[in-house]
């Protein structure tokens, strides 16, 4: 409703920028993103990277305003208890492999970051990570439908976030995982993020299968 639409937009209007100082307490003190009560309490309110393509497409801005003051915890879901049990393995697995390749490699946990002009936009990247002295985002998806598929395998589902090209699997540039690394970039002010996928290995004890894609901010997007 327009109601709803103008509530919105009052609302923003009134939040003022955070200086460094604040933003740093909150980034610090969400630590742990999902298992941290602060992480969410901080999230109310406002517009979080992993919403913006369901923003950009909003056509039903009643239940986007319920999104964003009632957000809803999946944490019982079956396929997100399973990414989050993962994560780390993929972190572990993707350091090995830029490790493998004579890259220099240091990864850390980050919190909730609130942009710095627009504190109503904000963006809870997995892990800062820095290679080679470059500093950027890391990414990590763990798709439970997936186990025992390599990415190009899952590229198949029509419904999966990867395409395949000629030079391999790609991130859809329409999927809401785009919109999400892109709108991680514009809060955090990073210029690429490392999108990874990790799937589990055939049988016990295989290697796990890992894809890793560098996306570039695209400032335009």
């Amino acid at each position: 409703s327009e109601a709803a639409a103008t509530e919105v937009q009052s609302y923003m209007k009134t939040m003022k920028p955070l200086s460094q100082t604040e933003r740093d307490l909150i980034c610090n003190q969400t630590v742990g993103q999902a298992s941290n009560k602060k992480w969410h309490a901080e999230r109310v309110g406002r517009l979080t990277a992993s919403m913006f393509k369901r923003i950009c497409r909003c056509t039903k801005p009643d239940s986007l305003l319920k999104a964003l003051l009632y957000p809803w915890d999946r944490a019982t879901s079956e396929a997100i208890v399973y990414g989050r049990q993962h994560e780390a393995d993929a972190v572990a697995a993707y350091v090995k492999l830029l490790q493998a390749r004579d890259s220099s490699v240091a990864v850390q946990e980050t919190g909730l970051r609130v942009h710095c002009q627009y504190p109503f936009l904000a963006a809870s990247p997995d892990i800062i990570v820095v290679v080679d002295g470059k500093e950027g985002l890391l990414e990590v998806k763990c798709p439970f439908s997936k186990k025992g598929m390599t990415c190009e395998d899952a590229c198949s589902d029509r419904n999966f976030c990867c395409r395949l090209t000629e030079k391999g699997a790609e991130l859809k540039r329409d999927h809401a995982y785009f919109y999400q690394v892109q709108g991680q970039m514009a809060v955090t002010g990073y210029n690429w993020c490392d999108f990874v996928i990790w799937t589990e290995g055939n049988a016990p004890g295989d290697p796990p299968h890992l894809h890793v894609e560098r996306i570039e901010f695209c400032e335009k997007f």
